[in-house]
């Protein structure tokens, strides 16, 4: 049985830009993740540029190539969600825009991370990595990116 899915006829820019905007950073790819939505003219530009094969762009995990006239969804599936390709392509070809909220979920994500991190330390069974300063520090730089100021900075919640 064949998962590919029919894209005969899409727009590829626009059909980039959907998945773009549905998917999410993955690992540290966040910290090159951009949390605003790619339009169509971006894609479009990032297609001329790159061409039609995505493993990560702009930090956000693809895993998918959009030549030819089917898509095989496997690998973008894999970590953005199963059928998530298949509702992409059904919105767009029913004119639905994709609403990202991944930059959002994804913001929350870091920053329940960051309150529950510990420092590394050392023990008498080695060394217990944890979060060092650096890297505390560029990870509340990407929650204030994806999910704007804290209740106590005085800007949106």
């Amino acid at each position: 049985m064949s998962n590919e899915i029919n894209i005969t006829g899409m727009d590829k820019a626009e059909l980039l830009a959907a998945l773009y905007n549905n998917s999410k950073p993955l690992g540290l790819g966040f910290l090159q993740a951009d949390p605003n939505p790619m339009t169509r003219d971006e894609a479009a530009e990032i297609i001329r540029e790159q061409g039609l094969y995505f493993d990560y762009l702009k930090g956000r995990v693809m895993k998918i190539n959009l030549e030819g006239d089917v898509l095989n969804p496997r690998g973008y599936d894999r970590d953005n969600g199963q059928g998530s390709v298949a509702t992409v392509v059904s919105n767009l070809k029913n004119g639905m825009e994709i609403q990202p909220e991944t930059s959002k979920a994804f913001g929350k994500g870091l920053e329940e991370f960051l309150a529950n991190a510990r420092p590394t330390t050392m023990g008498d069974n080695g060394m217990d990595l944890g979060v060092d300063k650096e890297l505390r520090e560029a990870l509340e730089r990407a929650r204030k990116k994806f999910s704007g100021p804290k209740d106590n900075e005085g800007g949106p919640v």
